[in-house]
């Protein structure tokens, strides 16, 4: 698989874990129980008890964080020990974290500190409101932003993932109100996200503010190599969710991290940005398959893997 050229992109935080994620992969259990030994000393030592059904701390929004960004980390190592090198890499939605750490701009310990305080600023403007999140595939742009305009005052597009597929934040009520209009519209799927938090949007920018002054101490380094082997002949470029753009200076990535919080991201244009740049091979680094589900509503000449296929 090596000599097409790959793309490692990694998923948000996770509502639930689907599969077993060490299933398919010789090995993989001894690095992520590493990270979690590690994330256990640098955060909360709880998490060296996790285990994806008995101990999947699902009801623990912070936790539930922390346990993704782990198993994406160690399977960017459990594959790059495998020789299994990407040009390129993209962080959707808050797997930003898991990209800055695969590229070697940020430690893993820097990457939870990241989380944590990203968690706390938005705990503290949302606090005391009511937010949710949902995914609508079947409706135009246009159709679902005029439907918006004419019946909604708080919910916002926050993300594209296909020409059909859109993800919304807001209010609750109002996120419930519109996935049942859509549905009365034809909308072939509706669903409402098990986050109380309205990311991407507008309604936590306070929160990207002070999620910044927070991380103004940690220093993002020039993605260049791997942060557990300098040597490594291979970089990997970040894209942008936000812009499209190949993220090649600190400024640059401590910009994106920032905003990545409260500006709204189009998976879709970010796709098809990387299908520009030659990749052909997109692996999902994580412990679920929801951007491979994604890729069926785009075009073009390219393969997603999930982490055992990755292997075949």
């Amino acid at each position: 698989m090596q000599e097409k050229k790959i793309a490692f992109i990694f998923p948000a935080f996770v509502s639930d874990y689907r599969e077993d994620p060490t299933e398919g992969l010789p090995g993989f259990s001894d690095y992520l129980h590493s990270f979690l030994q590690k994330a256990s000393q640098a955060e909360d030592p709880r998490l060296i008890r996790f285990h994806y059904i008995n101990h999947n701390f699902l009801d623990q929004e912070l936790m539930t964080q922390y346990i993704s960004y782990i198993l994406n980390c160690a399977l960017s190592e459990y594959f790059h020990h495998r020789k299994i090198i990407p040009q390129y890499c993209a962080g959707y939605s808050m797997g930003i974290y898991s990209a800055l750490y695969h590229a070697g701009s940020i430690s893993f310990e820097e990457g939870l500190v990241m989380i944590r305080e990203a968690y706390r600023a938005i705990e503290k403007i949302t606090k005391g409101n009511q937010y949710g999140m949902g995914i609508v595939i079947g409706l135009g742009r246009g159709d679902l932003e005029e439907m918006i305009r004419k019946n909604f005052t708080s919910v916002e597009i926050t993300n594209q993932n296909s020409i059909y597929s859109f993800v919304i934040s807001g209010n609750y009520t109002e996120i419930a109100g519109l996935l049942e209009m859509v549905r009365n519209e034809g909308a072939l799927h509706t669903r409402e996200l098990k986050v109380t938090v309205p990311y991407h949007s507008s309604y936590i920018a306070e929160a990207a503010a002070d999620f910044g002054k927070a991380i103004s101490g940690i220093p993002i380094r020039m993605p260049s190599a791997y942060p557990w082997d300098l040597q490594s002949p291979t970089s990997s470029g970040i894209i942008s969710l936000i812009t499209q753009e190949i993220l090649d200076t600190p400024g640059a990535l401590r910009k994106e991290v920032t905003q990545n919080i409260h500006t709204p991201l189009n998976w879709f244009k970010t796709q098809l940005r990387l299908q520009e740049l030659g990749v052909t091979v997109f692996l999902e680094c994580g412990p679920d398959s929801g951007l491979i589900k994604n890729a069926r509503f785009i075009e073009g000449k390219f393969e997603f893997l999930s982490p055992a296929q990755a292997l075949k």
